[in-house]
């Protein structure tokens, strides 16, 4: 009889440590669950945080576009376009027209590079406003001693 008893005794000090350890594993369980909402929710607070700094500076950029030709109303594919002193820079299409979006403000120079046309510059004034251009660039006179 005894050994039943201390049995049971033994069975029921299992079942309370199953209990505590299913309690604390719970309670861990739901410290894991809480901190992995925290997480999702600052991951997604930090990336909305993100798109309304992006948003903001690409609505700050300023888009300058326009054809570039030459003389004859013909479209030059290829011209360079780009700020003086800056790496903003562009090509022309196939039909003459380019685009650059930049974040420059104030007076800059607007250069145009086309090889047998003389370099064309124009100080532009940047502010928040597009700006459209057609631009018609001169030939070179070349000239050969011989």
């Amino acid at each position: 009889m005894s050994i039943i008893v201390i049995f049971a005794h033994s069975h029921l000090q299992f079942i309370h440590h199953i209990r505590q350890f299913s309690g604390f594993y719970l309670h861990r369980l739901s410290f894991a669950t809480t901190f992995a909402e925290t997480e999702t929710t600052m991951i997604k607070s930090i990336f909305a945080l993100f798109l309304i700094i992006s948003s903001i500076s690409v609505n700050s950029q300023i888009t300058i576009g326009g054809i570039v030709k030459d003389e004859k109303g013909i479209s030059l594919s290829g011209a360079n376009i780009y700020f003086r002193g800056t790496y903003e820079c562009t090509s022309s299409d196939a039909s003459g027209v380019f685009k650059i979006q930049t974040n420059l403000k104030g007076k800059q120079i607007l250069l145009v590079e086309f090889l047998g046309f003389e370099k064309f510059s124009k100080e532009l004034l940047i502010d928040n406003k597009d700006i459209q251009l057609e631009i018609i660039l001169k030939e070179a006179l070349i000239s050969y001693k011989l």
